[in-house]
């Protein structure tokens, strides 16, 4: 799982501007979800969902379909929660 949740959202926030520099939709994707990951373990939903919504758009956008499916299913399980 995670070591801290502070230094994951760090290593999420630099994996999101490496791959804003490179251009790399899919890293931008995978950092976001991450991020979101940890707002959910955080108990923080609405950061959470912002999260899991911003990576979504950008899944859809360039039709990746594993991530879509990655992130509906993560937001699934945040509502069945609520």
């Amino acid at each position: 799982l995670y070591i801290s949740t502070d230094s994951t959202l760090a290593m999420a926030g630099q994996a999101e501007k490496l791959a804003e520099q490179l251009n790399y939709t899919k890293g931008i994707i995978n950092a976001q979800i991450r991020r979101g990951n940890v707002f959910q373990i955080r108990a923080e939903l609405i950061k959470t969902l912002t999260s899991y919504q911003s990576a979504l758009k950008l899944a859809e956008q360039i039709n990746d379909t594993v991530s879509i499916a990655r992130i509906t299913g993560n937001m699934g399980l945040l509502y069945s929660a609520m």
